[in-house]
């Protein structure tokens, strides 16, 4: 029965590129709608822990979901996931790493960029200029968990397990610290 052998190998060949798709939108999609809502109401300095209350209850819930999503011992990738050379896979994260971070450059030195440095020195004149400074943080956001995203669907593939407790708070924790540490404002 060669069909369900063709269904298959398509099936794989397109499940990576749709996973990765997934673990770049779905965040972004989740940020954009929570960070307009936020700043429209303008509850900016909530905004950071309600971004880490909705990661607590993201995890609770990877954890309630057995069958969907494997509960405590979260999901096992199948082998065609996990890079079988390590090395490969590295300079493609370098690869990755050095995109990411021209992207960054790229909208820092943006048109958009130098309104976002606006609404960090003086948000309200940065409105006054006609600027819907809701929209731009809300984009911000929306990009930050679009790449937050992909480094977690990296993260995924490289071990070839995805538990719940990377919803969690520790993760959310560590990159404020981490950005905290490497300069806020800085790349």
């Amino acid at each position: 029965h060669p069909a369900p052998a063709v269904a298959n190998a398509y099936t794989g060949a397109w499940s990576l590129p749709m996973g990765y798709a997934a673990a770049v939108a779905l965040p972004a999609l989740l940020a954009l709608g929570l960070a307009y809502v936020f700043f429209t109401v303008k509850l900016d300095e909530l905004f950071v822990l309600v971004t880490i209350a909705v990661a607590i209850i993201a995890e609770k819930v990877a954890v309630s979901q057995t069958e969907l999503l494997g509960g405590l011992n979260g999901i096992i990738l199948p082998n065609w996931v996990v890079p079988l050379n390590k090395a490969v896979f590295f300079y493609a994260l370098v690869a990755v790493i050095v995109g990411v971070y021209a992207l960054s450059r790229f909208v820092v030195n943006s048109p958009f960029g130098r309104v976002l440095l606006g609404i960090r020195d003086s948000q309200k004149r940065t409105q006054h200029l006609g600027y819907d400074t809701r929209a731009y943080k809300a984009a911000v956001s929306a990009l930050a968990a679009a790449i937050a995203g992909l480094a977690g669907g990296l993260y995924a593939n490289l071990n070839g397990f995805v538990s719940p407790s990377l919803l969690g708070f520790s993760m959310s924790f560590d990159a404020v610290v981490w950005a905290a540490l490497g300069g806020l404002g800085t790349l």
